[in-house]
């Protein structure tokens, strides 16, 4: 493909390939669009249609230059490439079931933040093309049928509102793949997510604290007998963690039992020096050369 050609180009492809693995799913191709033209991809199954979507999106890795508007698309980043205004209605549909059809449009116009103008525009036209969906905007989005899920998929590319952050974060939960195609930080989203639930918590134990009786070291028993379980177990062994910590915990419930509280630890120093002298790999760890008398 020329140069000039390329530059002149709405939407380039060049050479683009892709590979699922070690095979090749997508031999190097070239397309050009020009501004409001409209171009059909035809083949049989397993052609590569949906892989040079996929390619062009960033969804597939592959190797090639995409140049939208002048500018080249960047590669393996499908949410960086709809915020550049390329669009893909998947053939999976790409909608989130468990939300309501109006909920899945306000996720379609993600991108256009508080634009109300422009949202309620955009909004006004999906429902002309598609006036079901105005009638069925509460309903959830997975109990559509196969032809109304598609009107909503194509609903949803129409127009990109900034919507809440928690629509979004349920939005990558659901599919992340469709998110990014809509525009959503979906890594962010997934950050989000962890964040949320620790500063809760953070702030539980901040109002908890002035009812009840709270040190410094709190933590340090359960970081002894998280240490003294791994060593049971063996370092570097997760199975061998667990059955430490629950030798460990049957130990400790022993001595409680048939000696009283006090002797919980004691138990669980007991176990610790036994590993130690007879067993210091653990029970699943391998023995190191210090132990064993191997050579490195």
């Amino acid at each position: 493909m020329s140069n000039e050609l390329s530059a002149t180009a709405w939407l380039s492809v060049e050479g683009l390939s892709a590979r699922y693995g070690k095979v090749e799913a997508l031999r190097p191709v070239d397309i050009t669009l020009a501004r409001g033209e409209l171009v059909a991809v035809l083949g049989p199954n397993g052609a590569g249609k949906s892989t040079l979507l996929r390619a062009i999106m960033g969804l597939t890795p592959g190797e090639g230059r995409v140049r939208f508007d002048g500018k080249e698309l960047p590669r393996g980043d499908a949410q960086a490439v709809t915020t550049r205004g390329v669009i893909l209605v998947p053939e999976g549909r790409g909608i989130f079931g468990p939300m309501t059809v109006r909920e899945n449009l306000d996720l379609g116009a993600y991108l256009l933040g508080n634009q109300r103008g422009e949202i309620r525009a955009r909004l006004e036209r999906v429902f002309a093309l598609f006036p079901r969906l105005q009638d069925r905007q509460t309903q959830l989005a997975g109990s559509l049928s196969g032809g109304e899920q598609q009107m909503l998929a194509i609903g949803l590319a129409q127009f990109f509102a900034r919507s809440r952050t928690g629509r979004a974060m349920r939005a990558c939960s659901i599919n992340r793949e469709a998110a990014a195609l809509q525009g959503i930080p979906v890594a962010r989203m997934l950050g989000f997510a962890f964040a949320l639930p620790a500063g809760l918590g953070a702030v539980a134990g901040r109002l908890i604290t002035p009812t009840q009786y709270t040190a410094f070291n709190a933590g340090v028993p359960f970081a002894i007998s998280g240490f003294i379980a791994a060593i049971v177990g063996g370092f570097g062994s997760a199975g061998g963690a667990c059955a430490g910590g629950i030798m460990l915990g049957v130990a400790q419930a022993a001595a409680i039992v048939l000696f009283g509280a006090g002797y919980k630890n004691v138990a669980a120093l007991s176990i610790l020096l036994v590993f130690l002298l007879a067993r210091p790999a653990g029970l699943f760890g391998k023995s190191p050369a210090l132990f064993t008398g191997g050579k490195s």
